[in-house]
């Protein structure tokens, strides 16, 4: 239907390093972005999403802006440097669900070792209101 694997499959296929449990596809074309939605409407291992520039431009953090389509991989420079250099940005503007974004810095630490800045942690804590005990658990992971 045209899609492209993005987010944490691709970087799992790109890095091989580790495995993941679901595939989040994106469709830039909105009869692809629908039928595909409807294929698979019952497997909650596969998501499908819509996107105008770029598969990637809707993810929280920058390790996982890696696509996979027919041309590749493509790791975009923002995912490179978060694995060379172990950090990865937050966008908290894309944060649509906080705890779940929390749930998903502890799953990119343990598996790749990903830390974050202060600063983003604080502002993140901060904006989406979440409880001190989470944020002291996601501070855990502060460079």
């Amino acid at each position: 239907m045209g899609g492209i694997v993005s987010g944490g499959a691709a970087l799992a296929f790109a890095t091989g390093v580790f495995e993941t449990k679901d595939i989040d596809f994106y469709f830039k074309d909105e009869i692809s972005y629908i039928m595909a939605h409807l294929a698979v409407i019952d497997d909650p291992t596969i998501d499908v999403n819509f996107y105008i520039d770029e598969p990637h431009e809707l993810h929280d953090m920058s390790v996982v802006m890696c696509d996979l389509g027919p041309d590749g991989v493509r790791m975009t420079p923002q995912c490179r440097a978060s694995l060379d250099s172990g950090i990865s940005d937050v966008y908290l503007t894309s944060v649509i669900y906080p705890i779940r974004t929390a749930a998903r810095m502890f799953k990119y630490h343990e598996r790749l070792g990903i830390k974050f800045r202060v600063a983003e942690i604080v502002a993140f804590c901060g904006i989406y209101d979440l409880s001190s005990d989470v944020c002291q658990e996601v501070m855990k992971l502060a460079v």
